[in-house]
């Protein structure tokens, strides 16, 4: 418990100043509970914090990898409408217990270009509990890998306003059929 709290700490430190943290009612509502649980991430359930969503806090620079290897609790990590940069790091794929993922919309707030530029991480492919991946509105770039054909569960998967020029394989029905089409599918 404390190792997850301290991870969310460091990802928040990493990314953003205090200062801009604490003006944030969500991030007060989970900082009181010391990242154990809080109505926020929990939906109002005891337990432990199971998401991080820290949606439109501007948080700025690249997404630390290796806090992302001890958040393997996690079932939503939802960090749109940030200015995160760089890559979505192949740490990602521990994410194993993910079932939502958001990193849509990485804007840098004065050019409102895209600053999360990379290809599509084939480590996504791993997380095999997914229902809802949103990255749109960022730069990512090349084909939607292969891997992507095990994320079965997918309701929602969308990519749009990217650099992605097609996919490998069985993606939204596009090449094939081993993958169900989302009922939400934008490419």
């Amino acid at each position: 418990m404390r190792m997850r709290s301290f991870a969310l700490l460091l990802f928040c430190v990493a990314t953003a100043s205090a200062e801009t943290l604490a003006n944030k009612a969500e991030w007060q509502a989970c900082a009181k509970s010391n990242g154990t649980a809080c109505g926020y991430c929990t939906n109002g359930r005891a337990g432990p914090r199971t998401c991080l969503q820290l949606d439109s806090l501007g948080l700025t620079g690249p997404i630390p990898p290796a806090d992302l290897v001890r958040m393997t609790g996690l079932t939503k990590l939802s960090l749109g409408g940030n200015c995160l940069t760089g890559t979505i790091p192949k740490e990602i794929g521990a994410l194993t217990n993910l079932i939502e993922l958001s990193l849509s919309s990485q804007l840098d707030p004065r050019t409102f270009q895209p600053t999360l530029t990379c290809p599509m991480p084939r480590e996504i492919g791993l997380l095999t509990k997914l229902i809802h991946l949103t990255l749109e509105g960022n730069a990512l770039t090349g084909l939607i890998p292969g891997e992507y054909g095990s994320l079965t569960k997918l309701t929602i998967f969308d990519v749009q306003s990217n650099l992605i020029i097609g996919a490998e394989s069985g993606i939204c029905g596009i090449v094939g059929n081993s993958w169900p089409v989302p009922t939400r599918c934008n490419i």
